[in-house]
């Protein structure tokens, strides 16, 4: 693969080389002289050249550590981003767009479409806090006023969200789940202290983790629908077992009916199997019909509980309406 130094246009001068040699036995003794950023750089460029991106990456990282330059952060990115760490890499683009010469305009445009495709695999979680001046860290992280309510990318999934640091007021924490390419619209309000109310955070996740709840409620599905398939299975063992039992007796007594009215010997085994056979299938059926009401249900729930953008408010308009018959007015609305 082409190496991400030239995929961005830009290649660091290798370290300048010593200008006197050192003896063996002086060589020897000396210590080797640390890594520099330049160094580092480059042997992240030749680690990814070879398609070893976890090598690149490390290489990248000690770079990024020695000197926090555009091009760096660039390559950084690109690794995190073939590599699955899409939150990694946004941040990395979005740092190395910050420093990006203006004389690069199409290497620019790159990095831009590198930063578009690690977001496409983040969540959102915008923020909204009573009171304003409270502290607040999503999945972790500090963010500031204007950046909580502009939005701060991060992986999907169940994220914390703690705000708090406001004197007469308790800290609050909420989990909320952020789907792929979702926002999360998230508005906290932090209580107030009172005498004998407690000082510790108070959890206002509603109901608890959502995912959790998802996943319970396929568990169970699967396990009614894989129990009501070996059920159903069995059923139809014991109704072949029944059919042959009725076809033997037939042939014995000669009878279209050979348990009435005088049973022959082995009704007793072909009842026995038949109801068997019954309770096999009626466990099928109502395993089969309870695990495919549990899957619709937890598919709806996921639907309709998914976070998105909040919708618009109610809109209606009021306008007069004048015919030659009549008069009156026309209501018209979104909801």
């Amino acid at each position: 693969m082409a190496s991400p130094a030239a995929a961005g246009g830009d290649k660091s001068s290798p370290p300048t080389a010593p200008t006197a040699s050192a003896s063996p036995s002086a060589a020897a003794s000396t210590p080797a002289a640390p890594e520099t950023a330049d160094s580092l750089y480059n042997q992240g460029n030749e680690a990814y050249d070879k398609g070893d991106l976890q090598l690149a990456y490390e290489l990248y990282t000690g770079a990024f550590k020695l000197r926090r330059s555009y091009d760096i952060a660039r390559n950084l990115g690109l690794v995190e981003l073939k590599l699955g760490r899409y939150k990694a890499a946004s941040q990395h683009f979005e740092y190395s767009l910050s420093l990006y010469p203006s004389n690069r305009a199409e290497t620019k445009k790159q990095v831009i479409d590198w930063l578009d495709q690690a977001r496409k695999n983040l969540g959102m979680v915008k923020l909204v806090v009573d009171p304003f001046s409270a502290k607040c860290s999503i999945a972790g992280e500090n963010v500031g006023d204007r950046e909580r309510e502009a939005g701060v990318y991060t992986d999907p999934g169940d994220v914390r969200v703690e705000c708090g640091g406001v004197s007469g007021y308790r800290d609050v924490r909420r989990v909320v789940t952020v789907e792929k390419g979702a926002t999360a619209n998230v508005a906290l309000t932090l209580p107030a202290q009172t005498p004998g109310g407690g000082t510790g955070p108070v959890d206002v996740t509603p109901g608890g983790s959502r995912m959790t709840l998802v996943w319970v409620g396929s568990a169970v599905a699967a396990v009614s629908i894989g129990v009501g398939a070996v059920t159903g299975i069995l059923s139809i063992v014991k109704a072949s077992e029944s059919d042959s039992l009725l076809a033997d007796l037939k042939a014995k007594s000669g009878r279209t009916y050979p348990c009435t009215p005088v049973a022959e010997s082995g009704c007793e085994t072909l009842l026995a199997s038949r109801k068997e056979q019954d309770a096999f299938g009626n466990i099928a059926f109502w395993t089969l019909l309870a695990g495919g009401l549990t899957g619709a249900g937890t598919a709806a729930f996921w639907f309709v509980t998914r976070p998105g953008e909040a919708s618009p408010p109610p809109k209606t308009a009021v306008i007069p309406a004048v015919s030659p018959t009549g008069a009156g007015i026309v209501i018209q609305g979104s909801f």
